[in-house]
């Protein structure tokens, strides 16, 4: 197994290249892939891995998807420079019926075909994260091997898909874990309590000076330091102990991502106490706190919470500025609903100017949430309102209303009668933006309406923005959002979307000026931040779509991360209508395609595309949008082109550029040859 994507090497931050970790897109791929081999039945009873973190961290994830059945054992003869004679010579001797291998590239490829032909002449080459399975006859040696599985990490989990996990005989190993995970919090507790990982640092320390700086016993700090390891938030290396990448980037208090305080909240005694009787609570069906447990008014964990969860909450909002369009060159009205630290609402304040934003929270959380903006620098366009979201004048209009981590707390017609407050105090334009820290699961949203006046400020583009989000219906949605449907598509798994409609004769490029938003797609399937678990969609379902403009090419994109990893994966379309004007104006930027793909098993079926070119259309018309874009593979399509009843010019010159995205009128051969067959489809 070669280690998953690491991105880049760079000097200032891994100074000798061995402590680059995987990203967190590696990270989330390598756990997919882990998983699939599981459902196929690929097993092991031991696992060999380069000293390097990259391919520590990889083996550590299979490891621990696999129920922890062994523990990675560091070993040189997988290093990036081992050399592929030594390592046969040195697997030999190692015991075990069936040994999973964690390295590097050239190094493993050339150990594969040393075992799969006695000169080495074979190559088998591991892409990141790749899987070669050799079946050995008798003790390991050159020529010994039978290749029975070699394939691409997309390869695994396409195959994997939809198998069930392999019949296993009654554990009673998550009972157990489940029962005892109360001692792994409260040794993470204990950690955090004498700053052992800020004590470790960026070094490799030895218990004795871990115990030193932590003013602790060496024998506690010995088996601390050692169930933290077993645990998977410290590695270790003979008698030294190191951070693990995570550990590093949230846990030592001297990064700038640390989320250590966070225990601060989840540790509070109110919330231990809420779990301390769960069948009392389950009997009573409400929480067995005094009062109305934590959502009495005013009750103190809430100042607890904005202090401790700052930290981790600054990162989420800053993804929700950018996950929500907003027209810099107008004034914006914000209200953040139990605003708490305030972060969210700061957020936006820091990133637009011309923001004015209001937090609506109990008095003594929001003296928290005013010591952030002071900080922040934005004190001066950020005022408060005291009281419950329930019965505060909230001061609309406004253009925005945050509403993050509140409408779990209730049941749903409490929800309801906030929600119909918060429409009340929109502006005509406006827009509520819902956030949860917990992953959302089967989401079904359905029967959604748009008009075209509803934001006819252009603020956003796009009715739907869909993140994070696995096991999901969407369904009978309606649009006529001037801009499009669906703006943004991240992280989405497992979702299907049936009956979307799209409409809109609005000239969008003369309303916008020079700016670019004319050209966005109107159903966009997009990479998360390259920092972030957010890389790529898979197994999202379309049935039924309809896409119609006649000013405006409408773009459906499936697009790809800058980087190595596919955005998108098993994705299927079946029965996609497109009528519209693929005409671009010469300051618009010229898209890549009506349909752009740039995916991996992918198939699109019943699609009917009519091109709405205007009858005066010309050879001076420049910047014609291409039919088809793709650089994605194990894809079809099936598609059928009509010829729009208004128009009547000549087809050669009007299809030339649809299909080839050719600029100008004269075609080359090769394309007045495709233009021509599809001529005679047309007719």
């Amino acid at each position: 197994m070669r280690h998953g994507e690491a991105g880049e090497a760079d000097p200032a931050r891994w100074p000798g290249d061995h402590e680059r970790p995987l990203t967190g897109a590696g990270r989330r791929e390598h756990a997919l892939v882990a998983g699939a081999l599981r459902r196929m039945g690929v097993t092991f009873d031991r696992i060999l891995t380069s000293p390097l973190a990259r391919a520590r961290e990889t083996a550590d994830i299979t490891a621990r998807v696999y129920g922890g059945v062994s523990v990675p054992e560091p070993s040189e003869l997988l290093g990036d420079r081992a050399e592929p004679a030594r390592t046969l010579a040195g697997l030999a001797a190692v015991e075990a019926e069936r040994l999973l291998c964690v390295g590097h590239e050239p190094t493993l490829s050339r150990l594969a075909g040393m075992l799969i032909s006695r000169d080495g002449s074979a190559r088998v080459e591991l892409r990141k994260s790749g899987v070669a399975v050799i079946d050995c006859a008798g003790p390991v040696g050159s020529g010994r091997g039978t290749l029975k599985l070699h394939l691409r990490p997309d390869e695994i989990t396409r195959l994997a898909d939809g198998l069930p996990a392999p019949d296993a005989p009654p554990s009673p190993d998550l009972f157990m874990s489940t029962l005892t995970a109360y001692q792994r919090s409260a040794a993470l507790r204990g950690a955090l309590d004498l700053d052992l990982f800020t004590a470790i640092g960026a070094g490799r320390e030895t218990a004795a000076t871990v115990a030193a700086r932590c003013r602790a016993s060496l024998r506690g700090v010995r088996i601390l330091c050692d169930y933290l390891t077993v645990a998977g938030l410290l590695a270790k290396d003979g008698e030294r102990y190191a951070l693990t990448a995570d550990s590093a980037a949230f846990l030592d208090r001297r990064s700038p991502s640390c989320v250590a305080s966070a225990a601060d909240f989840v540790y509070a005694p109110e919330l231990r106490a809420a779990f301390a009787d769960v069948a009392a609570t389950v009997r009573r069906g409400g929480t067995a706190l005094p009062e109305a447990g934590t959502v009495t008014p005013e009750h103190p964990v809430w100042v607890r919470f904005a202090r401790a969860m700052a930290p981790l909450m600054r990162g989420a909002a800053h993804a929700v500025v950018e996950t929500v369009a907003v027209d810099e060159a107008r004034p914006l009205r914000v209200l953040d609903v139990a605003a708490g630290h305030g972060m969210f609402g700061i957020a936006f304040a820091q990133r637009y100017p011309r923001a004015e934003v209001a937090g609506l929270d109990w008095a003594s959380v929001l003296e928290v949430a005013r010591e952030n903006t002071r900080a922040a620098g934005v004190e001066a366009r950020y005022r408060t309102i005291e009281g419950s979201a329930f019965d505060a004048d909230l001061d609309g209009p406004y253009d925005l209303i945050l509403v993050p981590n509140f409408l779990h707390h209730f049941d749903p017609p409490t929800c309801e009668r906030f929600l119909a407050r918060a429409r009340a105090a929109l502006a005509p334009a406006g827009r509520a933006v819902f956030h949860s820290t917990t992953r959302n699961r089967d989401v079904t949203l359905r029967n959604v309406k748009e008009g075209p006046e509803t934001l006819s400020n252009l603020n956003s583009l796009g009715t739907l923005a869909l993140k994070d989000i696995e096991h999901g219906l969407v369904a009978n949605v309606v649009s006529q959002h001037p801009a499009g449907l669906i703006q943004s598509m991240i992280d989405a798994h497992d979702v299907q979307l049936d009956n979307l409609s799209w409409s809109s004769d609005r000239d969008i490029c003369a309303e916008l000026g020079s700016r670019s938003n004319c050209g966005v797609p109107v159903i966009a399937l997009e990479p998360g931040p390259a920092d972030s678990d957010s890389q790529f969609n898979s197994r999202v379902q379309f049935r039924n779509i309809t896409l119609q403009s006649s000013r405006r090419p409408a773009i459906f994109k499936i697009s790809e991360e800058s980087g190595h990893l596919p955005l998108s994966r098993d994705i299927s379309v079946d029965g996609l209508r497109i009528e519209c004007d693929p005409g671009f104006e010469s300051k618009q930027e010229s898209p890549r395609g009506i349909i752009t793909l740039r995916t991996v098993a992918t198939h699109l079926r019943d699609i009917r595309y009519t091109p709405l070119i205007p009858s005066d259309a010309t050879s001076h018309r420049q910047n014609y949008a291409a039919l088809i874009q793709s650089g994605s593979s194990d894809t079809t399509i099936d598609i059928t082109i009509k010829r729009s009843q208004s128009y009547t010019g000549d087809d050669a010159l009007a299809y030339q550029s649809i299909i080839e995205g050719q600029h100008g009128p004269t075609p080359s051969p090769e394309t007045d040859n495709k233009c021509r067959i599809l001529r005679k489809l047309v007719n």
